[in-house]
């Protein structure tokens, strides 16, 4: 032997099954830290790509540049790259049908075509001269064009211009009439502003670089001046959405955290043991010449030796069961990513190497300190660390009472050593509140999902985007040839300022429900206004959705026909208990007569075809004609005939208030009955599925919005079953290292005491009762595990469920049978651990126990 250090290689090739066991250790957190780190970097890329397929590939917008603004910021040394689009004063106009319409043609150039452009072109090719343009196929539908045609413009001057349709594109929503047209952005006039799309070429310190190249174009700067692709940056770190950065940091640190944590109580229990068994082995060195050092050193040896050995084989692993696990367990499609891939990152092995590491030399300080610290004498007299103490501190009488004297004495035992008792408890602790929690939080999630689609009145619905929400007769005539769409429910909705007297509103319901109401707009009259107040209408038949939640009075048909109402009122909020109460914001009664200010009509700003008069001048015209109303005593007056508590397409509470009429008062009270929802039920699986391919193929041309509802929440609980499985994998691991910390404490902890058990068997206990008492040891770890775990985690459950209840109207039943199975699993794993050394513990006769100088 060259020198004392190979003692570590030696110690480790003889004690296979310990060694084996603290690399296993090693091994899975190494696995969890690189499988973790790798995924969030592809998750982070694969954002990264979504984000430039949904917002263009641009990190930073700088708008209405002049001509010298423009060219400084595209000569700047430090711009990768840029997209140009011009800005125009000039309006065209398409006169068709004896009707002109407004066209936008906006001018781009090549950059921002091969970044920015997100419309997946369907036909010909992208313009590449100003007379060339690019349409959609919405807009070559309405305007009666295809690819080839010429359309003629005309200026509001009178002067035409004519473009030819070289490209036609598939739109990802409704744009309204928009064409794409070509400049060369090499050759800038100065007669136009530009807006530039610009990346640059540092991938750190973004903020101040743009700013910079801001400062140096001598750009003034406003509020519109420079805009952030938000997205995009604070997925590489350089600003944007900060809330989001954060999140995605606190979420990596805890989950860092937890692993080094529980890897950290495996190490030092597995070197400290192993250290307390050696104490004799220690004592000769020192006291054939080793130092405290090199004891010290010793043990580090061990320590990184088995790290070497980990490291390497916990990456591969850790990378090939992510790469190949999602593949197998999930598919190429991950949440909403359709081809989601697994990255390689070599900064990950050297972040992994690091943690590894760190956490490593964590777990040995305290057992290295202990070698060094032990003197010669003392070690080779055996004097470990399980000492007798004071028994009287160690009564034990709970467990006394339950186990008789071989609890009483697992008890005293468990407490000889508590520093070491207490980290490994806290590793069991540990999984038991982290499954809880995580079963926990996916499960309300997926009550709240099935509720909302239990709650849903019908099984898809049909809106419309733009200007018009309203549905045509064309449309609606078309729709009905149609026959996988025979079930149609149309209604009118709109939502406007609802008026009502001060008398009948709930003085209690802003303060419980931290909603405030303008009481300000019409004080002077005793008048208090609801913003947004939904008016829904259809066939006496089609209102009665509203029956299931009606809490007074009874939907009737016959006095809905003769003028009556539903009043909708009531908001789900959760109390001081956490339970869901419902809290009004009016105290009408059923019988009441509610009366609304009489104008010429109400209208919804987002519903008017005139979209060019600004809302504070609509908005300053509807309180002029309320308060003209109010004066002169002007109002329709409705009977309520029913109250119901949530908004009954949906199922959702009503936040404030709104009314359910015949479809004559509507058109009364809006000046129009034309439906803005269309909802729909189908006889089979069939006809939906013709539903979604009839839609998804006309929506190229239609502002459609169709929502499938059974296919959403198929959707959102496919992404729970994934959050679910990384969750679970990661908690399995997580156990698996808390088991292998629990096996190699107790195991070693029993057999480290051969000589008390012979002791115990020679002055007169039975072996049954050696057995139950050691079998109790290794149990009470779980029970004790069980119980705080079981404590806390539903403390924190309750806690969780309370800070996301504003997410879901959702009373939360939590699943017993789960809570109670981890508890009953971590009581089994300790009771597990202990028949090994039991075993072995068995076969010792009471005189070699005696004599055993281990």
């Amino acid at each position: 032997m060259k020198s004392y250090s190979e003692i570590s290689t030696r110690y480790i090739k003889q004690n296979k099954k310990r060694t084996i066991l603290t690399i296993m250790g090693i091994t899975l957190a190494t696995i969890l830290l690189f499988a973790i780190g790798t995924f969030l970097l592809s998750f982070r890329d694969a954002m990264i790509e979504r984000a430039k397929k949904d917002t263009g590939d641009f990190e930073f917008q700088l708008n209405y540049l002049s001509k010298e603004e423009a060219e400084k910021v595209v000569n700047n040394a430090e711009v990768k790259n840029t997209a140009i689009e011009r800005n125009s004063d000039t309006l065209y106009y398409l006169l068709q049908q004896n009707q002109q319409r407004q066209v936008a043609v906006i001018y781009v150039d090549k950059g921002y075509y091969e970044r920015i452009f997100t419309s997946k072109l369907v036909q010909g090719r992208i313009p590449s001269a100003s007379d060339e343009i690019i349409i959609d196929t919405y807009n070559t539908k309405s305007l009666n064009v295809k690819l080839g045609d010429t359309l003629t413009l005309t200026t509001k001057g009178g002067e035409g211009k004519k473009f030819k349709i070289v490209g036609v594109t598939q739109p990802e929503y409704y744009r309204g009439i928009s064409i794409y047209s070509y400049f060369d952005s090499t050759r800038l006039e100065s007669e136009y502003k530009y807006n530039l799309s610009i990346n640059l070429k540092s991938e750190k310190h973004k903020q101040q670089i743009v700013q910079k190249i801001i400062s140096q174009a001598n750009i003034k700067v406003s509020d519109d001046t420079k805009h952030d692709n938000s997205q995009l940056l604070y997925l590489t770190q350089n600003g944007g959405n900060q809330f989001k950065a954060e999140g995605l940091e606190y979420i990596s640190i805890f989950v860092i955290g937890m692993i080094m944590i529980s890897t950290i109580i495996v190490i030092y229990n597995s070197f400290n043991i192993s250290v307390i068994e050696r104490m004799r082995y220690f004592g000769i060195l020192k006291a054939i010449g080793a130092t405290p050092k090199q004891i010290k050193r010793i043990v580090f040896k061990e320590g990184f030796l088995m790290g070497g050995i980990a490291l390497p084989l916990g990456c591969l692993i850790g990378f090939f069961s992510l790469k190949y696990g999602i593949k197998l367990f999930i598919g190429d499609k991950l949440v909403y990513f359709d081809n989601f891939k697994v990255g390689f990152y070599p900064i990950i092995i050297l972040i992994t190497a690091v943690l590894v590491s760190i956490t490593i030399f964590l777990s040995l300080i305290g057992p290295a300190r202990k070698a060094k610290k032990v003197s010669a004498v003392d070690a080779m007299r055996n004097k470990n660390e399980i000492k007798l103490g004071k028994l009287k501190r160690r009564k034990g009488r709970i467990v006394s009472k339950l186990f008789g004297v071989e609890g009483s004495i697992a008890y005293k035992n468990i407490r000889r050593t508590p520093f070491r008792f207490i980290v490994t408890t806290l590793a069991l602790t540990i999984s038991i509140i982290m499954f809880n929690v995580f079963y926990g939080t996916i499960d309300y999630a997926k009550q709240s999902i099935s509720q909302e689609f239990v709650n849903s009145s019908y099984e898809a619905r049909l809106f419309k985007g733009g200007s018009q929400p309203v549905f045509s007769d064309k449309e609606i005539k078309e729709l009905e040839t149609k026959d996988f769409l025979k079930n149609r429910y149309d209604y009118m909705t709109s939502n406007i300022d609802f008026v009502l007297n001060n008398q009948y509103i709930n003085e209690e319901y802003s303060s419980k429900t931290q909603n405030s109401l303008d009481d300000k707009t019409y004080k002077s009259a005793g008048y208090t206004k609801i913003e947004g107040a939904k008016i829904i209408s259809s066939k006496l038949n089609e209102l009665q959705i509203a029956e299931k939640y009606i809490k007074k009075g009874k939907f009737d048909k016959e006095a809905l026909k003769n003028g009556g109402v539903i009043l909708l009122d009531g908001s789900q909020k959760r109390n001081k208990n956490g339970e869901l109460d419902t809290v009004r914001v009016t105290n009408y009664k059923v019988g009441d007569i509610i009366k609304i200010p009489k104008i010429k009509k109400y209208t919804d700003y987002n519903q008017l075809e005139d979209k060019e008069i600004a809302y504070e001048k609509w908005d300053e015209d509807m309180k002029s004609q309320i308060s003209m109303a109010i004066n002169k005593g002007e109002f329709y007056e409705f009977p309520i005939i029913a109250i119901a508590d949530r908004e009954p397409f949906d199922g959702y509470s009503v936040d404030g208030a709104g009314l359910m009429m015949n479809e004559e008062l509507y058109s009364k009270l809006i000046g129009k009955s034309e439906p803005t929802r269309l909802f729909f039920d189908f006889d089979n699986n069939n006809d939906r599925i013709k539903a979604v391919d009839y839609f998804q193929s006309t929506q190229a041309y239609t502002n459609y919005m169709f929502a499938d509802m059974k296919a959403e929440v198929d959707h959102v609980n496919n992404i729970f079953k994934q959050i679910g499985f990384f969750v679970y994998c990661f908690i399995i691991i997580i156990t698996i290292i808390s088991i292998v910390n629990i096996f190699n404490t107790i195991s070693t902890n029993l057999l480290l005491r051969k000589k008390e058990f012979s002791t115990l068997k020679a002055i007169g206990m039975t072996e049954k009762q050696l057995r139950k008492s050691a079998m109790l040891e290794g149990t009470l770890y779980g029970i004790i595990a069980a119980v705080f775990g079981g404590v806390i985690s539903a403390i924190l459950l309750e806690v969780m469920v309370k800070l996301v209840s504003g997410l879901a109207e959702l009373q939360y039943k939590f699943d017993v049978v789960p809570f109670i199975l981890s508890i009953v699993c971590a009581i089994l794993v300790t009771y597990l651990s202990t028949l090994a050394p039991l075993k072995r513990i068995k076969k010792l006769t009471i005189v070699e126990g005696i004599s055993d100088e281990e």
